[in-house]
């Protein structure tokens, strides 16, 4: 089989990690003859390519800028052309690009797995784009959980197949306790006291609003800090809007709220932390609850999305979104409860070992790519 992927860019953001990820376990398990990874922009991050082209996956950029370029619609037609792909699997904005030059080629399957709620996944342009696709163009749609799959069949009145993303952990090697000590001297932070964890690219869905909120909560009567780990995405306003928030704290508060940016050390930090909290107000299935369920960390998450419905009821402590005294309940639960930390925590990777590993969650690609 011939396989084409499409993602918008190489950025260090859940789906493309997928991706990337999907994309090597397909050809280093032998379940395409080849595999190429079109990204539409360029690629910001050289380390995946490398990994990928080590696997034997064929890479290529379109150098895309920013805002839509109808130049790269011509571009991708060459390349389709010169490929002759027998499956093209999109993702995000990659189907807006894909449907005119796809639709005058013979290619056996078109797929698009879509990454959030429906009226999430982009503009409303972009529901339609999608609507069509789904309804008169023969591409195939693809969502993350059962709920997701519902709510996508029911707003695109289409059938939709449901897979969920995977991951392959990295191994890490050095002890928790060496990682604390390590991370204490790095951060200022006292070795003993507790981490909160939260890897996400601050912008509006990420909520990190409450999070804050609910933070001053916790610290006011444990000995913490939050960690959050994500580049700022924020505009001007919702800048002004996050350092009005932390204004106001007290500063002996404000102080243990540590801003990492962007991080290539996710695995280590969450091996070393006490908690990992997710306060999106929505969500598809974020790749870092995955992450944290094969890292051993007890998550604490809003009801957003798919999570409730892949972690189940014992994987994880859930509050509504956008409440953040119940969010700071139940961190301060957690944090006060080793007995529960340790039940959630191994409830939730046993969940991820039977359903969320890149080798289950791409042979039922590699399935559903050959029927």
């Amino acid at each position: 089989m011939k396989l084409v992927e499409i993602i918008p860019s190489f950025r260090r953001g859940g789906v493309e990690m997928f991706v990337a990820q999907l994309c090597i376990a397909l050809k280093k398990n032998h379940l395409v003859d080849e595999l190429w990874l079109i990204t539409l922009e360029d690629e910001d991050d050289l380390h995946m390519a490398d990994e990928l082209l080590r696997a034997g996956c064929k890479v290529k950029s379109l150098n895309k800028k920013h805002g839509f370029h109808p130049n790269v619609i011509l571009s991708l037609w060459r390349l389709l052309g010169e490929i002759k792909p027998q499956c093209v699997h999109a993702h995000m904005s990659g189907l807006c690009y894909a449907l005119l030059p796809c639709l005058f080629m013979s290619i056996k399957k078109k797929i698009y797995t879509a990454a959030n709620e429906p009226e999430k996944e982009g503009s409303r342009l972009m529901f339609w784009g999608n609507y069509l696709a789904f309804k008169l163009l023969g591409w195939k749609p693809i969502a993350l959980s059962e709920g997701l799959r519902f709510r996508t069949e029911k707003s695109y009145d289409v059938p939709v197949h449901h897979i969920p993303y995977g991951i392959c952990p990295v191994l890490i090697s050095e002890p928790r306790l060496v990682l604390r000590e390590r991370y204490a001297k790095e951060f200022a932070i006292a070795n003993d006291a507790q981490i909160i964890l939260n890897v996400a690219e601050i912008r509006a869905q990420k909520d990190h609003r409450t999070l804050i909120k609910s933070f001053s909560e916790v610290a006011a009567s444990l000995d913490c800090y939050l960690l959050i780990a994500g580049k700022n995405s924020l505009n001007s306003a919702e800048k002004d809007e996050l350092n009005k928030e932390l204004s106001i704290l007290p500063n002996h508060i404000s102080k243990r709220i540590l801003f990492l940016g962007d991080r290539n050390d996710i695995a280590s930090l969450m091996t070393m932390s006490d908690v990992f909290v997710l306060s999106s107000s929505y969500e598809g299935l974020p790749l870092v609850v995955l992450e944290a369920m094969a890292y051993e960390i007890p998550i604490v998450s809003t009801k957003a999305g798919a999570v409730q419905e892949v972690l189940g009821n014992s994987g994880a402590i859930f509050v509504d979104c956008g409440d953040a005294l119940a969010m700071a309940d139940a961190i301060r639960y957690v944090l006060t409860n080793q007995q529960v930390a340790q039940s959630i925590t191994r409830y939730a990777k046993e969940l991820f070992n039977k359903y969320y590993t890149i080798s289950t969650v791409s042979q039922k690609y590699y399935q559903y790519f050959s029927c």
